[in-house]
């Protein structure tokens, strides 16, 4: 049955927002929404997606590194330790 599918969408970090499933019901159903609802959804799935983005960051700082160095970054590590490394297991989950 359809409500018994999991559909695996973007690991732990990339899922939809609660957000995105809110307008896409006022979008493909037509749901009554408050005039202010879409400014009050592209708020909310702004801050998801930093915080989401921190996390991945956390999760995969090597990439983040090369990615911040190829912008233009000088990117050093100045923490106690060797550099973290990134959290495959995290990266490989579904």
């Amino acid at each position: 049955m359809m409500q018994e599918l999991h559909f695996p969408m973007g690991g732990h970090r990339f899922r939809p927002a609660l957000e995105d499933v809110l307008e896409m019901l006022i979008d493909e159903f037509g749901i009554d929404n408050d005039q202010n609802a879409r400014e009050a959804l592209k708020r909310g799935r702004l801050v998801w997606r930093q915080t989401q983005t921190k996390s991945a960051v956390r999760d995969d700082p090597e990439s983040a590194v090369e990615v911040l160095r190829g912008l233009g970054y000088d990117v050093t590590w100045r923490g106690q330790g060797s550099e973290p490394e990134s959290r495959v297991d995290r990266l490989q989950a579904l």
